[in-house]
């Protein structure tokens, strides 16, 4: 079984309860899979990925628990801000895969996309004496935090490479003074505001493409 949320405005929480969730009505995807164009119901792993709805007093938050059989994982933060159409209208059906191949991390904003009508059984409402636990914030954080980690395992020093650059870019901008001594190999930045100066090791440009 695998776990995904939805939101419900208040007004249709009756109606899901009979009758659950038909995929005929609920239906809000339409992608191509092996070839044939299916309809879908999407939901999310983590129902902090949309704060607005999460935080809203007109939605309420609904638990599915759906066979993962029916079930895929698609990157949905290429859907955002008209990237879908700007760029290859394919690229999220190409991050489409069972949801059984999913790993936690994979995707910065996963949507699960269910490929059945939901029964009125296979969901929990939140309010109900229910809440929903969760072991990490969002998927968004989960996916940069486990990059980072990649990153740094990959990479040595990469925290001060990654810092020295955001700090060299706000000098750039005038938002700090910078300083070096290469002979050192140290660079310094200090800010007009007190902030105390940040103070990282230069490094090899070379050596990033050396790991």
């Amino acid at each position: 079984m695998l776990d995904s949320y939805v939101f419900v405005h208040k007004d249709k929480l009756d109606e899901i309860e009979g009758c659950g969730m038909k995929l005929s009505r609920w239906a809000d995807r339409q992608v191509v899979i092996n070839g044939e164009e299916k309809n879908f119901i999407s939901s999310l792993l983590n129902p902090r990925d949309n704060m607005d709805r999460y935080k809203s007093t007109d939605f309420k938050v609904v638990k599915l628990e759906i066979d993962m059989r029916y079930c895929f994982v698609a990157e949905g933060f290429l859907l955002k801000r008209d990237f879908h159409s700007l760029h290859n209208s394919s690229l999220y059906e190409e991050t489409i895969i069972p949801a059984k191949d999913y790993i936690f991390g994979m995707y910065r904003q996963p949507e699960c996309l269910i490929a059945k009508t939901i029964l009125p059984n296979e969901m929990k409402i939140s309010g109900k004496g229910l809440s929903f636990p969760f072991f990490y914030e969002s998927s968004e954080s989960l996916y940069l935090n486990k990059i980072m980690q990649s990153m740094r395992d990959e990479t040595p020093r990469f925290d001060d490479v990654v810092l020295y650059y955001y700090f060299d870019n706000l000098a750039k901008c005038g938002g700090a003074e910078k300083m070096t001594d290469e002979s050192a190999g140290i660079a310094a930045f200090s800010f007009k505001d007190g902030r105390r100066p940040v103070v990282l090791a230069l490094f090899e440009q070379e050596a990033l493409l050396e790991g």
